[in-house]
């Protein structure tokens, strides 16, 4: 791309970043089409919808709107829409939180059709593969938490001051609009019909909507409700916020997303070639 901001690609790489350790953990990056420049990056045990959000979270954050996003088609990141008659699936299927999020503010998302149209990021993996463990061992970090820290505080800007080209690049990044609370967009979303007793249910657990100040009961109205990574939730009527709680982390929602967590974690990728 000619100017910075008009693309982003974002994937992420499953490896052995400290040797030492059994574990795998992803790698999940963003880099810049025109620039190479990779504005957030962070290692994660698993590759899961609220990672990859706060990658593209940090990344608008550090540098304002980008135009569009390029990531491979990920359960996480689009849906595969089947149909036809021989198929017994709508065509039209509900959108992935993520392909939400950023309709919500307004980034445009291109699926890649294969892992050699994503050669950027994959020749920035191979660099990390390289140079990062390099210096993870140097540094003598033994945790991936430290492994995090290093990252975000040094290593970035080691590698976009080596490798990043920005000299004399426009700048097509727009700011965020004031007042745009990102909690609410960077989240999992939900449509609920409020019952005649004022509840709503999300994850097995039944919730009571207090009064507002402008009505009483919000009985039979249509809410969104927003579900934050820590287990918060926010309540929104017509965009405004109604009430704010949080879930019990005793449910069996709760408890299935973490052992579904834990099999994520187990999952491995074949390398692929550039």
């Amino acid at each position: 791309m000619p100017k910075a901001g008009l693309l982003v690609q974002m994937d992420s790489s499953q490896h052995n970043w400290l040797p030492f350790i059994k574990e795998k953990w992803y790698l999940t990056a963003a880099i810049d089409d025109a620039t190479s420049e990779v504005p957030f990056a962070k290692l994660y045990p698993y590759d899961g919808v609220f990672n990859n959000m706060e990658v593209i979270r940090r990344t608008i954050e550090k540098k304002g709107i980008f135009t569009a996003l390029y990531a491979d088609k990920a359960s996480h990141f689009t849906t595969t829409r089947y149909g036809g008659l021989h198929v017994k699936v709508s065509r039209e299927q509900d959108d992935t939180q993520i392909e939400r999020v950023l309709q919500e503010i307004g980034i445009t998302f291109i699926p890649a059709n294969s892992p050699q149209a994503k050669g950027r990021i994959e020749r920035l993996f191979r660099t990390f593969q390289d140079r990062f463990i390099k210096e993870l061992r140097l540094h003598n970090v033994k945790s991936y938490r430290q492994a995090n820290k290093f990252l975000q505080s040094y290593f970035i800007d080691h590698y976009n001051k080596r490798f990043a080209k920005t000299a004399g690049v426009e700048n097509a990044y727009k700011p965020l609009p004031l007042g745009t609370n990102l909690d609410l967009i960077f989240c999992k979303k939900y449509q609920r019909k409020v019952n005649f007793d004022n509840t709503i249910q999300l994850q097995g657990t039944v919730i009571q909507i207090p009064p507002s100040k402008n009505r009483l009961s919000f009985a039979k109205c249509v809410v969104d409700v927003c579900l934050l990574e820590d287990n918060s939730i926010h309540i929104l009527f017509k965009n405004e916020l109604i009430y704010s709680a949080k879930l019990s982390k005793n449910t069996k929602a709760y408890k299935l997303k973490k052992q579904m967590e834990s099999i994520l974690k187990q999952r491995e990728y074949e390398p692929c070639s550039v």
